[in-house]
């Protein structure tokens, strides 16, 4: 009995049922914001604005001096015209690579997901590896990349502006990005309705008022 309950403590340090708690990867980042909170990373050639519940590691080496991984959440990076080197950002199975470009990255449950907003990047994954212009966008997991897409940038960092705006997204999806601006977790108990696609605009800080929308869903 003690070595099964050793085990599923292990288990939950390492992986935390209904991510009701940060992992112990995350508790160790460089850099972490809680549920709610926002915050600016300002470095001599980039910006990094971190959303709510995102956990970012530096992993540079003399190599590569500009390497980060975004082990959970969502951050936007905005690199100086200026800056002639490359940057590098690891999250899942893939990384980002980029020059004189700003862009979004959300790694949220097994996805993560890729947005050019200015300039252009380089997505590589498991030996895949696709372009991205201003306006692109691409999701990949742990053994597939998806083809580029064209998003509106805005609406995809409308975080840093005060909303959370979803347009035709899986119910599932926009539970897992409401749950990371709100104490406590809305639990979804029918997969089928996961899949139903969910369209709304909240302000942050009004966040509880999207849980009725989505009760009556």
């Amino acid at each position: 009995a003690l070595a099964a309950s050793a085990a599923a403590l292990g288990y939950g340090i390492i992986s935390p049922p209904l991510d009701l708690w940060p992992s112990i990867k995350e508790l160790r980042a460089d850099y972490r914001t809680a549920t709610g909170e926002r915050k600016q990373i300002a470095l001599n050639d980039f910006l990094i604005d971190m959303s709510a519940a995102t956990s970012i590691a530096v992993r540079s080496t003399q190599s590569n001096p500009h390497h980060f991984e975004l082990i959970a959440g969502e951050a936007a990076i905005s690199l100086r015209r200026d800056f002639t080197g490359s940057f590098a950002l690891s999250a899942g199975s893939g990384q980002t690579i980029a020059r004189r470009a700003s862009f979004d990255v959300r790694y949220i449950g097994a996805n993560v997901c890729v947005t050019c907003l200015d300039g252009e990047l380089r997505v590589e994954q498991q030996g895949a590896a696709a372009n991205l212009e201003a306006g692109q966008q691409l999701l990949y997991s742990l053994d597939a990349m998806s083809s580029v897409r064209t998003v509106d940038p805005a609406t995809v960092t409308s975080w840093r502006d005060g909303f959370l705006v979803f347009h035709a997204t899986p119910l599932a999806e926009a539970i897992e990005q409401v749950n990371r601006y709100r104490r406590g977790k809305i639990v979804l108990m029918n997969e089928a309705l996961g899949e139903r696609l969910f369209s709304a605009r909240f302000r942050i800080e009004n966040i509880d008022e999207i849980v009725d929308q989505i009760r009556q869903v």
